[in-house]
């Protein structure tokens, strides 16, 4: 197969064109979801303590005045953003956000600009996977056809149209790797050096590249067998300069256990091991084949897909084996620990404790990019076998056509959506619906009262639906355990989303009736 063919320069091409488009069309179509509120919340460099007291306090607003909590303002600076961060989400790391505080002070606060840094940043994933891939096989059709299941990977086009620090991980997550097996190749000072700086850049992209730089080091001492050599000396060096470099924000942590705890609350929820399996079936296959589903999907839907799902877990499994197979033994230990240590860890610790952490597919992110190098390893290396029969070429020609089209229907799905599970599968699903309902009435009054500092902040809550409000649409909001007065010259008054005790004392004193019909009742109106 000739690899500089007319036909794969075309091929190429397309899909990366594709990768493209589908990053940056229709940026601020989708909802805002209740983590991107947040991300800007920390732009603003306002904290959920001031919006609280500035907007939650009973007095009436518009919807409009929200939103001066999520751009960039003459008040707040990147200072600010980081100060905001370290005080009430000390478990995220400030990169990304201090960039994203600068992005749209240059380019201004809106939905796309904001998710436009992410889209930016994605692009940098392509010449990242091309080059480690290159330092693990040294075949450049290996290395292409990784960036073209990146290109077109559902999973990647979400991240990059969502402003939260994703895409900034994938790609430190590919740089580290490449300069680890480069600065072991090279072994000078200076190669060990940009390893350091890309791994101190990925640990303030994200806290789990501890996890990564473990890996890196479990590879290390693997490939050297547990030799202190200078090989492995160099990296324990890398790997202590690198968390000096972090020390910072890790006394930022130290220093904030109980927010961080209070704010990874939600991953000590209990769930069934049917539940924990089904989510984790479904997680690899998102890397290729996304038809949003979710908990709350159709079974007929997820019956239907099941065996494309089944039948793309056997694709990996294999593209392991044959990895370990027909690889040298430095490329697929890499890959292979790469893969495994943040799973083993998170459903461990799921299994054994309690939690749905391993649910949460992001946190699988370093583990996703190794399935998809090792996919990409056993495509190209099939397609470009000259041992076997033509038929057997055209087969694995065939797989890796339709998984490129599976992604692309999954990317043209999505960009048509209006919500999809990254999103939040239970934070946005009725909102479109209820903003709809607020939108169409005459003067609407929102009545909203719920905690901080909880599980799901009622400030997020309330942040996230105000962008899909008209700007006129007039707010009374609170923090609990306070409870916003109504006008009695008031027409069309909604409550949205009342706790039971709201509830329970606006039952006591008005008669109102749900004003949306589902399963549970987002939105209830005073009768007239």
């Amino acid at each position: 197969m000739n690899f500089y063919s007319a036909s794969i320069r075309f091929l190429i091409i397309s899909v990366l064109a594709l990768g493209l488009f589908f990053r940056f069309v229709n940026l601020d179509k989708k909802v805002y979801s209740y983590d991107e509120t947040f991300s800007s919340l920390r732009i603003s460099g306002y904290t959920e303590a001031e919006i609280a007291q500035q907007a939650f306090n009973g007095k009436e607003i518009k919807a409009s005045d929200l939103q001066k909590f999520q751009r960039p303002n003459l008040e707040k600076d990147v200072i600010d953003t980081v100060k905001g961060l370290a005080q009430e989400e000390p478990q995220l790391t400030p990169l990304y956000f201090a960039i994203a505080r600068l992005w749209t002070g240059l380019f201004g606060g809106s939905v796309a600009v904001t998710r436009s840094l992410s889209a930016v940043i994605s692009l940098l994933a392509f010449p990242c996977a091309y080059w480690l891939c290159r330092e693990l096989f040294e075949l450049p059709l290996v290395s292409w056809m990784a960036v073209l299941l990146m290109a077109v990977s559902p999973l990647h086009i979400l991240f990059a149209q969502e402003s939260r620090m994703y895409s900034l991980w994938i790609v430190t997550t590919l740089l580290s790797g490449a300069c680890l097996l480069r600065a072991i190749r090279l072994n000078t000072k200076t190669s060990w050096v940009i390893y350091i700086v890309t791994l101190a850049l990925g640990l303030y992209s994200h806290l789990l590249t501890l996890l990564t730089a473990i890996g890196h080091g479990i590879y290390v001492f693997l490939t050297e067998k547990f030799k202190l050599t200078k090989t492995t000396i160099s990296y324990l060096l890398a790997l202590v300069s690198g968390i000096l470099l972090l020390s910072p924000w890790i006394f930022v942590i130290v220093t904030s256990t109980s927010e961080v705890e209070s704010r990874l609350a939600w991953a000590n929820t209990r769930k069934s091991l049917f539940f924990l399996v089904r989510s984790w079936s479904f997680q690899s296959s998102r890397l290729f084949f996304d038809v949003n589903v979710n908990r709350d999907s159709n079974p007929w839907l997820i019956f239907l897909i099941s065996p494309i799902t089944i039948l793309l877990l056997i694709l990996v499994g294999y593209s392991v084996y044959f990895l370990y197979k027909k690889s040298s033994k430095y490329s697929w230990l890499f890959v292979t620990i790469s893969l495994f240590i943040n799973p083993l860890i998170f459903i461990t610790k799921d299994l054994l404790q309690g939690g749905v952490s391993s649910t949460y597919i992001k946190y699988f992110t370093p583990s996703l990019l190794a399935i998809q190098i090792s996919v990409a390893y056993l495509l190209a290396m099939k397609i470009a076998d000259a041992s076997v029969s033509s038929l057997i070429q055209k087969f694995w020609r065939s797989v890796t056509a339709v998984i490129l089209i599976c992604g692309i229907f999954s990317c043209v799905l999505s960009s048509q959506a209006s919500n999809w599970w990254n999103k939040g599968e239970g934070d946005n699903k009725y909102n479109i619906q209820v903003a709809q309902i607020i939108n169409q009435s005459v003067q609407p009054l929102v009545i909203g009262s719920g905690l901080t500092h909880n599980d799901k902040s009622f400030v997020g809550i309330m942040l996230s639906l105000s962008h899909l409000l008209e700007p006129q649409v007039r707010l009374r909001l609170t923090v609990e355990p306070k409870i916003p007065l109504i006008p009695n010259d008031s027409s069309d008054v909604f409550i949205y989303r009342p706790s039971t005790s709201l509830l329970r004392k606006l039952r006591d004193e008005y008669e109102i009736k749900p004003a949306i019909e589902s399963k549970d009742v987002w939105l209830w109106q005073l009768k007239n």
